[in-house]
């Protein structure tokens, strides 16, 4: 999930809803302090909701396994969307952003979709990051649901059927670039961060298409999914789940 604002890059673009939404609620505080997927062991697919201590953000010495069982269990709550709003997460669908489809995004229609994201918005961005408390819940909508907009308000009414349509299909992290690199003190892309030995995506704005924002109204940033609770058939770190489709009426995020 590019450029937030000339601050960060010297594209002349559109600003939008959420790029105005991070450059006034994240940037600062940033600035001042300068599945189950194939092939998954069973106890991951058995795990039950636990009360989790926030983790080492990079367990390499665990075993995998273990690992994603323990996220599993500790992201478990969020499959009713309603919990994640109570624990501070909103959907992005209030910042300007839609259900997010690789077509959406400049990429060919049949690597599928993402979904719409959910954002803890004082987690999102930072280097410190911790899967078993993501800065980013990803959920999938029905696709032939055609009168929900997907609004954190709207959802959070009550008897309200469009939260029946949402299923929690991935879990994810998201690091600005800068903010990563000051943590390495180095070049970020001679360190890209890693999770059990899978590099994060880097994402940024490609100026040259105009037409379609790359990264979601974000600055550069890095960003690794982890399908756990959905079937990829392309990897259980892959972006896209060809799956996965959008309702026609909430096609993505654009300029």
């Amino acid at each position: 999930m590019t450029c937030l604002n000339q601050q960060f890059s010297n594209k002349n673009s559109v600003t939008t809803p959420l790029k105005r939404i991070a450059r006034s609620a994240i940037a600062p505080a940033f600035l001042t302090v300068l599945t189950l997927s194939m092939g998954i062991s069973s106890d991951i697919a058995n795990a039950n909701p636990l009360d989790h201590k926030r983790a080492n953000s990079k367990p390499f010495g665990q075993n995998p396994n273990k690992t994603l069982a323990d996220i599993r269990r500790a992201t478990f709550p969020f499959i009713d969307v309603k919990n994640a709003i109570d624990a501070g997460y909103v959907s992005t669908v209030d910042l300007g952003a839609g259900c997010v489809s690789a077509e959406s995004e400049g990429e060919p229609s049949q690597l599928g979709a993402m979904g719409i994201h959910f954002v803890n918005l004082a987690e999102l961005g930072s280097p410190d990051f911790d899967f078993h408390t993501p800065s980013v819940l990803v959920y999938a909508p029905d696709p032939h649901v055609e009168n929900c907009s997907y609004s954190t308000a709207e959802l959070m009414a009550d008897d309200n059927d469009c939260t029946k349509s949402l299923r929690l299909v991935a879990v994810e992290e998201l690091i600005f670039a800068d903010l990563w690199e000051a943590s390495i003190d180095k070049p970020h892309w001679q360190q890209p961060p890693e999770f059990l030995g899978n590099q994060f995506y880097y994402i940024h704005d490609n100026p040259d298409t105009d037409w379609v924002d790359e990264a979601h109204g974000f600055p550069p940033h890095y960003e690794l999914h982890i399908w756990l609770y959905d079937r990829n058939v392309a990897g259980l770190y892959s972006p896209w789940n060809p799956a996965l489709s959008c309702p026609t009426h909430m096609q993505g995020h654009a300029h």
